[in-house]
This record gives C-alpha cells, structure tokens and sequence, in this order.
C-alpha cells in the first residue's frame, strides 16, 4: 500500500517546488512526517527522492532541527541518492546537522564522488559539505583541506569561488 504522503510527492515534477510545498502541506503536522520525509529518501522513485530530499533541505533551512536518530537516518539515506538533485539537496542540508561521530566516516564516504561530479554545483556543495563535516570532526580535516586545494583548479569558476570562501570563513 503506498503511503499518503508517497502519494503526494509523486505529484512532483522535478521542477515546480511550490506545488511540492503545497502537496505535502496537509502532512507536515503529522507526527513522524520528518521521519517519513527521510524514509522517503530512499524511495525506489528517483523524483520521490527528489522531493522528500528537497522538503527535508528546506525544512532545515527554516529553522528545523533534526534528532540525533533523525540524523543519522538522513546521513545514511544519502548514498542512496539516484539524482545529481537529491545528491545536492544532501550536500545542502549537511550544514544544519550535527554530525555523529559514528556516521562522519560514512558521510565522508558518501561525499566523496560529489566531488568529483561533472556537475558544478554539486561539486561546489560537496566541497562545503565536507568543510562542514570537517568542522564537526578534527579527523576529516585533512581530505577537506585536499578537496579544497584540488578546487583551486576546477574548471568551474564557481567550484574555485566556492573553494576560496570556504577557505577564509572555515579554515
């Protein structure tokens, strides 16, 4: 049976995130609809994944925290990501969580081919995902710093933009 929520998300185009606001609007109230959200993740449906991946981002841009267990589900569903998308939103939403310990490596692991995505815009928050991870944990800090050093000669002037902020602002 597919959730109502499922349902919902399969109204999504890929493109239109104002009709993905209101789909899922009736069940955003709903208790465990972040958990579901990041369930959802997972989904076999790449444009599923797309959609929860992208509530989720903007959730946490509005001020949501997620629990320490909600955490560690997200960071875990983000390898299971099929679009470059829902591999963005989960370079996006690294920066507002608070990274376990025994789930920075795999975070890490996760992060790593984003860095090298022919897509500039997913490399660029891969790089800052990673800053980020590095700034939670001491071990991370050098495949950071070697991320941002190979940046410096991306092709992408916005990969090398990127790179040179995080530089300053983190390290």
């Amino acid at each position: 049976m597919i959730s109502p929520l499922r349902q919902a998300l399969l109204s999504y185009d890929g493109k239109t995130v104002s009709t993905l606001r209101q789909a899922a609007m009736p069940f955003a109230g709903d208790k465990g609809y972040m958990d579901n959200l990041i369930a959802l993740c997972g989904d076999e449906d790449p444009l599923v994944q797309e959609a929860a991946s992208w509530l989720i981002k903007a959730s946490l841009e509005d001020g949501l925290t997620l629990s320490a267990a909600q955490t560690k589900s997200l960071l875990g569903a983000g390898g299971a990501a099929q679009t470059w998308q829902t591999q963005l939103h989960f370079c996006q939403s690294v920066p507002y969580l608070t990274i376990p310990a025994a789930a920075a490596d795999k975070t890490a692991h996760t992060l790593a081919p984003f860095l090298t995505h022919k897509r500039p815009f997913l490399r660029a928050w891969s790089l800052t995902a990673l800053a980020h991870l590095a700034e939670q944990h001491e071990a991370h800090e050098e495949a950071a710093q070697a991320a941002l050093e190979t940046a410096f000669d991306d092709k992408a002037a916005s990969v090398r933009a990127r790179a040179r902020q995080l530089t300053s602002a983190i390290f």
